[in-house]
């Protein structure tokens, strides 16, 4: 065959008995993802607590009023 070229290619494997074991795996994860996403979701907060740095000096990010402690 004038195809057939001087350098090795890779190949399929011939023994394919581990694609069954594959699809479970993933299928296994999958089901895992769809027990356990709800749970997470369930325990989150509802909503993050808004953040602030403690490295600015007072009265420079405005948040807090002109003295730093008092929210406007």
């Amino acid at each position: 065959m004038f195809w057939a070229e001087a350098y090795p290619h890779p190949s399929a494997p011939q023994d394919g008995s581990w694609a069954g074991v594959l699809w479970l795996v993933i299928g296994g994860l999958f089901l895992a993802a769809m027990v356990i996403g709800p749970i997470v979701l369930a325990n989150l907060p509802e909503e993050v607590p808004p953040t602030h740095s403690h490295d600015e000096p007072p009265g420079s990010s405005h948040h807090h009023g002109s003295d730093g402690t008092l929210d406007d």
